[in-house]
């Protein structure tokens, strides 16, 4: 048994859907290939094209990546094929500054590799309800933005986020419907809501307060 690294775009994108399939992630065929429009990647393949393991990495910006769907089958994380996956995606990103969110099965690997914890994020999944409980008062006004005025939010997202991501939101806001938040005729949020897995994914959300943050 012995795996070798590809390129994450030179294999069948079915097989990477059975890979996520495979951990019970909700991830489609056309996320992927999304991703892999976004970030680059490799992929742990056997002696004939079965997909064992992913690791992907995504520039935002020239000095910053982010590291995200680093999967492994339990036959290859036996195998140390976590560790050996993270140490060439580690190598293809350079120097940059990383971040990741681990699970916590991984999280013991990330911390062998250098990663410190910065903070919990959690993850809410489930059906909205039709009726929502009442929100607080809007500050503001509340509009949808067009991809092509996107110029209108790049600078508050850099503010927040810390690094310049005007690329990965370009390619989110050709399937994204984004929604501004105005005080003054100034922008101080935005969010932004595409299809994704089983539904709908809410994110980035950009905002100042809470509240805010709920109406958006």
């Amino acid at each position: 048994f012995e795996l070798v690294a590809r390129d994450i775009n030179d294999v069948d994108v079915e097989l990477l859907h059975a890979l996520t399939i495979s951990v019970r992630w909700p991830h489609r065929p056309k996320d992927w290939e999304f991703l892999r429009r976004v970030g680059h990647g490799i992929v742990a393949v056997d002696g004939i094209g079965r997909v064992f393991g992913s690791a992907m990495w995504f520039p935002q910006g020239d000095d910053f990546a982010t590291i995200g769907l680093v999967i492994t089958t339990p036959r290859a994380q036996a195998q140390g094929g976590g560790r050996w996956l993270m140490d060439q995606v580690l190598e293809q990103c350079g120097a940059r500054n990383l971040a990741l969110n681990a699970t916590h099965v991984a999280y013991p690997l990330y911390v062998s590799l250098g990663f410190t914890s910065e903070a919990v994020v959690n993850m809410r999944q489930g059906e909205a309800p039709q009726t929502l409980p009442p929100l607080p008062p809007l500050e503001g006004e509340l509009s949808e933005l067009t991809s092509d005025r996107l110029s209108e939010i790049t600078a508050l997202d850099e503010r927040a986020f810390g690094s310049d991501r005007s690329r990965v939101l370009a390619l989110l806001s050709a399937d994204a419907t984004i929604s501004v938040l105005r005080r003054g005729g100034e922008v101080v949020g935005y969010s932004m809501r595409r299809e994704f897995g089983r539904g709908y994914v809410i994110g980035p959300v950009v905002a100042r307060n809470d509240h805010d943050a709920v109406h958006l």
